[in-house]
Formats: C-alpha cells, sequence, structure tokens
C-alpha cells in the first residue's frame, strides 16, 4: 500500500502544481487507500454474515464520533483493517434494545466529556485547537444515538459510540496500543 501510495503522489507532484511535498501527499494517499480496503472488506464481510444494516449503524455511530474525538490508533494499516472489521461485525450480534441503547448513549457520553479529545503523539496537534467545538458536535451526533434508541433498526448505532468512546480513555488506549505487537507496521512484511 505504501508503494502504491508513493507512486500515485510522485506521478501527482510531477502532473500537477501541488505545493505539498511527495511524501505529504503520499500520507493522505495512504490514508485514503486504507480507509477504502477497510470499508470494502467491512462491507464484504457484512454481506457474508447477512449483517449489512446493523454493521452500517455501527460504522456510522463509530466513525461519525471518531471523527469529532479522535481515539487511539494501530499502526498496521492491516492491523487496523483486521481490528475494524472483526470489532464491528463481531459487535453487530449484540443484541441491543431501547434501555440498553439509552445506557450506551449515557456511557459514551460520560467518557466523552472526561477523556476526548485524544490523539496520538506523531499527529497533528490542529485538531486541539478546536477542541470545544469537536465536543460539542460529539454530543450531538450522541444525542442522534439517544434518537436512534427509540428505533429497532438503527439501535446498533449507539453499540458504535460506546466502542468509539472507549478509544479515548486510557485502559482503551493501552489496549487498542497493545494490539500492534500482533501486527507488522505499515501492513507489510519486513
Amino acid at each position: 500500500m505504501k508503494k502504491l501510495a508513493y507512486h500515485l503522489a510522485t506521478l501527482l507532484k510531477e502532473n500537477t502544481d501541488h505545493p505539498a511535498s511527495v511524501a505529504v501527499i503520499q500520507f493522505g494517499i495512504e490514508g485514503f487507500l486504507n480507509t477504502l480496503v477497510t470499508t470494502l472488506v467491512l462491507i464484504l464481510a457484512s454481506i457474508i454474515t447477512g449483517q449489512s444494516i446493523p454493521v452500517l449503524f455501527l460504522v456510522l455511530g463509530f466513525s461519525g464520533l471518531r471523527l469529532l474525538t479522535g481515539g487511539a490508533h494501530l499502526k498496521s494499516s492491516l492491523g487496523c483493517t483486521i481490528v475494524s472489521v472483526l470489532m464491528l461485525v463481531g459487535s453487530s450480534y449484540i443484541p441491543v434494545f431501547f434501555w440498553s441503547s439509552l445506557l450506551f448513549c449515557l456511557l459514551a457520553l460520560i467518557i466523552i466529556e472526561i477523556y476526548s479529545y485524544y490523539i496520538e503523539p506523531y499527529q497533528s496537534t490542529r485538531p486541539l485547537k478546536y477542541k470545544h467545538r469537536f465536543k460539542l458536535l460529539a454530543r450531538l451526533w450522541i444525542g442522534l444515538g439517544f434518537l436512534a434508541s427509540f428505533f429497532e433498526i438503527s439501535q446498533p448505532f449507539t453499540v458504535g459510540l460506546l466502542l468509539q468512546s472507549l478509544s479515548v480513555m486510557p485502559p482503551g488506549i493501552r489496549f487498542i496500543h497493545s494490539l500492534n505487537r500482533l501486527f507488522a507496521k505499515g501492513g507489510e512484511s519486513t
């Protein structure tokens, strides 16, 4: 993936007036490609398991809140894909009811209030400048989860909220970082 991203970044830099360096362009392309691969594998796995609708709502809850609160990351794109797919498809089997949905939203809200915004040390600190705005939007996103609790089909949204909120608190961060030892950095063989 890294080689493909480098090739595309070099090609883009040579054929446009883009002001960013090849390394910066490569980083953006890698992020896009990793997200694309994870999404495609997730779609395939959810179709194979017959869990497309619950996984869709889980992903919406999880990824929407992740954009607003940050969270721990795996260093390997392969690890990220494997863990994301297993976690989201596996979580789609959790039975969710009205009261458990409300509880998941409440727990997510409390965790986000205490622990967000989390960024990895190697990431840009730019989002911290807007931390309070992101936190307000996160509260609104969790509020959407409270509304989702009233509709059986969208209750998995609240599981996604809770899962994401766990990635900003210290035990969740330690757990996610402990998974790094299972995967080679970058998802390629070393």
